[in-house]
């Protein structure tokens, strides 16, 4: 499990990388800060790529190490089964990419810029097809694309301001583009992950899959999200006013806190991804039993909603804490604890949430 964490975080985090020093390529120098990557980082990122998106066929390929091996597992798996078939595509695209950015000048020809977009788009929809959604309908791989593609771009984006940017010149200018176009992205996640949950689930029923792992991992995955939306509007929206004003602070530690935040979504997927979901609960309930987070906070198996002392008072400090991480940025105060408040005020939501059933 461990594995698979740090594995889905390394993938999400390599394809980050890529992404957005791809796309920022494409902005004039006269719309962002002075950023810096060497070319390594996009090195580092495509080895990355195909380091970490092998864990699915390590999982595989271990039931049949003892008769066959490790090598003969993992050559089993590639020629028998479509997850091992579409890696093997995947670390060819790899290997040309990674030649390919070697000997070009990416960063100074639009051509091969373009060339190397289109690289990490295959390399992102092969991905794709090994997916949950994609083993459910056609539509389910180019709904995990669009939301893998859309995550990358935001994230990396804020990557590369944040910790690649030599100073924040002229990041008036980039707000007035980036604004827009990160509110456009959370609507294309937002939209595409409601897309896969329809594939996934009966999503009138999505309360009652708190009762299982599956559940338990996707309303917490949902609740992160919460602060990640708060810390964009700020680092927009209100840094954009107070920037206006004439204000000398440095608005790349706010995004910087609002990337690492982002950051924790990553390994909540990587759990997700290995839970069975949720076409029938009952089943899924026979089969892998109650979610054990579910049974050590919720006493009764029939999911309704009933506030009682508890409820309320997780109720109240999740939104003293959500308060809190504001003031953190109208008071310039420390990035770390506004992080911190993100933390708490998810952890009183979940909590506000499971003494409610």
């Amino acid at each position: 499990m461990l594995w698979i964490m740090i594995s889905e975080v390394g993938l999400y985090f390599s394809f980050s990388i890529l992404m957005g020093a791809l796309f920022m390529s494409y902005i004039p120098a006269s719309k962002k800060p002075d950023i810096h990557m060497p070319k390594r980082w996009m090195q580092l990122a495509t080895l990355g790529v195909a380091v970490f998106s092998i864990s699915p066929v390590l999982q595989l390929a271990s039931r049949f190490y003892e008769t066959k091996g490790f090598f003969g597992a993992v050559v089993q798996v590639i020629k028998d089964f479509q997850i091992g078939q579409m890696w093997a595509l995947s670390l060819v695209l790899i290997i040309m990419f990674y030649l390919f950015i070697t000997f070009a000048p990416i960063f100074d020809d639009v051509q091969y810029r373009t060339i190397s977009l289109f690289f990490v788009i295959c390399l992102i929809f092969s991905i794709s097809v090994n997916s949950h959604t994609a083993s459910l309908s056609g539509y389910g791989v180019l709904y995990h694309a669009i939301h893998f593609l859309t995550m990358s771009v935001w994230i990396g984006i804020l990557l590369q301001v944040s910790w690649f940017s030599k100073n924040s010149r002229n990041w008036l200018s980039f707000l007035k583009w980036f604004s827009p176009v990160a509110w456009i992205l959370v609507a294309l996640v937002i939209f595409t992950g409601f897309l896969m949950m329809t594939l996934l689930m009966n999503v009138a029923n999505y309360p009652q899959t708190w009762a299982i792992d599956y559940g338990q991992y996707l309303l917490i995955k949902h609740l992160i999200i919460v602060p990640v939306l708060v810390f964009g509007f700020m680092n927009g929206f209100y840094m954009k006013r107070v920037l206006k004003q004439g204000s000398d602070r440095d608005p790349r530690r706010w995004t910087r806190t609002e990337s690492l935040f982002l950051l924790l979504v990553f390994p909540v997927t990587g759990v997700l991804g290995q839970q069975n979901p949720p076409h029938n609960i009952e089943v899924v309930k026979a089969s892998d039993g109650l979610s054990s987070l579910f049974k050590l906070l919720s006493p009764d198996t029939d999911i309704g909603f009933s506030l009682g002392g508890s409820s309320v008072l997780f109720g109240l400090l999740a939104i003293v804490f959500m308060i809190l991480l504001v003031l953190q940025f109208r008071k310039h105060a420390s990035a770390v604890s506004a992080f911190l408040f993100g933390l708490l005020f998810t952890v009183s939501s979940y909590l506000f949430i499971m003494t409610s059933i």
